[in-house]
């Protein structure tokens, strides 16, 4: 390979069995895809390390064993797919960029490390980000760790923390200032965070088990002052779910008060089996409805009584065992 200035390098579905040196020379290299060569099994540290440029990095299908460490220092890395890598036994420190992280089906993955993936205070979604500067697949945050069964207590720790820290976050971007121009609903942060278990974390203060409902009944008082609190930012939620029907659709629904507030397609409901897993969602365009929605109740508050905030969470086909909400601060 004697060009330095590549950008797109697509392997896929050859029959190389080793990557070469000289890729580690394509310092303009912003995609490369190997996905389906079978016969890989590593990648050399030393090559992805000169990889400087990288933003999309698709591995599904090999049969790499491991990532190299140096992966962490791909400071513009914004997609890894190693979805289907299935001698995959555990992840490294992954760099902070990261929007996309697709892992389902890697059956051997056991472990992951406490900053996987980007658990530094530079993390996924910075402050230091202009929100007129946010495009929308970058607003898309989603962690997928489907199917992925052997994953360790620990491991299964480090994603939960993952997704409160990442959810704050998304939170913390949405509720800056508005622009000039009202930024469109479809290019407002969200995140996705699916991993195999069956319970809710008890991050999300609400939680029912059996239902896909939940109440929220506050003290008029306290309606005051979470509703005047200038850190209220919206509302997470969380689910444990399972396939009830090979014929599904990979949407949920929201409703407030029995009324659909809210719909939108999962990437994560196209991969999961019958096994348990538990999605963690915060979408701002949502949380702002339901702001909104719940402002309207507080107007009808008296010293007395305020009316309940009812949120529910469906989704055709798959059976939702535990509901959980947080509001998010």
């Amino acid at each position: 390979m004697s060009s330095n200035i590549m950008e797109k390098l697509d392997l896929s579905r050859t029959a190389i069995e080793e990557i070469s040196p000289s890729i580690g020379r394509l310092h303009t290299l912003v995609q490369l895809d190997l996905s389906f060569c079978s016969k890989i099994s590593e990648i050399p540290n030393e090559v992805m390390a000169c990889l400087v440029s990288l933003e999309c990095l698709t591995l599904t299908s090999t049969s790499i064993q491991g990532i190299p460490a140096s992966i962490k220092n791909l400071s513009r890395l914004s997609f890894l797919n190693i979805e289907k890598c299935r001698w995959l036994k555990s992840l490294p420190q992954l760099p902070p960029s990261l929007v996309r992280l697709l892992t389902a089906n890697c059956t051997a993955l056991e472990t992951t490390t406490s900053s996987t993936p980007g658990f530094s205070q530079d993390s996924i979604v910075r402050p230091t980000l202009d929100k007129s500067d946010v495009k929308l697949k970058e607003n898309e945050i989603y962690v997928g760790f489907e199917n992925c069964t052997r994953l360790d207590q620990e491991a299964r720790n480090h994603i939960v923390a993952y997704a409160k820290l990442i959810i704050e976050r998304v939170a913390y971007l949405s509720s800056w200032p508005e622009p000039e121009a009202e930024t469109p609903n479809d290019l407002l942060p969200s995140a996705c965070i699916c991993l195999p278990g069956t319970e809710i974390p008890e991050w999300f203060s609400y939680r029912t088990t059996g239902s896909s409902s939940i109440t929220i009944q506050l003290p008029p008082a306290e309606w005051v002052t979470l509703l005047n609190n200038p850190k209220f930012l919206g509302f997470a939620f969380c689910s444990v779910i399972s396939r009830s029907s090979d014929k599904w659709n990979p949407l949920y629904e929201v409703y407030f008060g029995g009324k659909l507030v809210h719909s939108e397609t999962c990437p994560t409901l196209r991969k999961f089996t019958e096994f348990d897993h538990v999605m963690m969602i915060y979408n701002s365009f949502l949380s702002n409805l339901l702001i909104e929605k719940w402002k309207d109740l507080f107007n009808q508050c008296n010293s007395n009584h305020c009316p309940v905030m009812e949120i529910e969470f469906r989704m055709e086909n798959v059976t939702i065992k535990k509901f959980g909400v947080r509001i998010v601060y």
